[in-house]
């Protein structure tokens, strides 16, 4: 079945799954991403994903040696210096299970994307994101693909209200991530403006990535919170 469902990614393009050490773990869903117990940081520290309520979450797994690493970490460094003042806060969590394209530890991670790209945002502990609750409810909220195949596959968004609302695959293009990050954080809760909402029906038989969110108009009361630090500290002098 692993090797079938290889040749299938790639007759269509995509890269091939790993394989899977056995069965797929599955990890405690939350009612909100507020609810998530505190996530390692790439420092060891703990990160209380609860000081980030009322922010607009990018959750996404990363790698540092990827033939896309370059592109998207730019991408994701653009994203957070022109969406994090007004409320977009960037969780990347490291991961060598797809090609073993993040060999090195936290520090060698930690070090290389501050260096390199000039990161900034949320850099988390490297890990196996299949555990990741985080992932899990974006997995939850969108099932087709069922499962993440590659670095920065598994592309989720959190509205301010803590649900997954947004899936991207390999194929989107940086504007249609764009349009949803800043669609997010210029509605003002409570006014009935514009709300990504997810699809949460799974088509029956089908293996086609959901590339694509729905709009729809929600009123809800405000229940945003001032902006926190990254975990970066203050900048270096020069």
């Amino acid at each position: 079945m692993a090797l079938a469902n290889a040749k299938a990614s790639a007759e269509s393009g995509l890269p091939a799954p790993r394989f899977r050490r056995g069965l797929p773990p599955s990890p405690e869903l939350y009612p909100t991403a507020w609810e998530v117990p505190p996530l390692r940081n790439i420092h060891w520290g703990l990160l209380d994903i609860s000081t980030l309520q009322g922010k607009v979450l990018w959750v996404i797994n990363v790698a540092s040696e990827d033939d896309e690493s370059d592109a998207k970490y730019a991408h994701m460094v653009r994203m957070h210096d022109t969406y994090h003042p007004a409320g977009l806060e960037i969780l990347a969590f490291p991961c060598n299970w797809y090609g073993q394209k993040e060999p090195g530890d936290n520090e060698d991670i930690a070090a290389h994307v501050k260096e390199k790209y000039g990161v900034r945002f949320h850099m988390m502990s490297k890990g196996d994101i299949e555990e990741n609750p985080l992932f899990g409810m974006g997995l939850d909220a969108f099932p087709v693909p069922p499962e993440v195949v590659w670095n920065f596959h598994g592309s989720f968004l959190f509205n301010r209200e803590g649900m997954c609302v947004a899936r991207f695959g390999l194929t989107e293009g940086e504007e249609a991530v764009e349009a949803a990050i800043k669609e997010l954080v210029e509605r003002k809760a409570g006014t009935g403006s514009r709300l990504l909402t997810p699809e949460k029906a799974k088509v029956p038989g089908s293996e086609e990535e959901i590339g694509s969110t729905t709009v729809t108009v929600i009123e809800e009361e405000d229940d945003t919170v001032p902006s926190t630090e990254d975990d970066w500290g203050e900048e270096d002098e020069e």
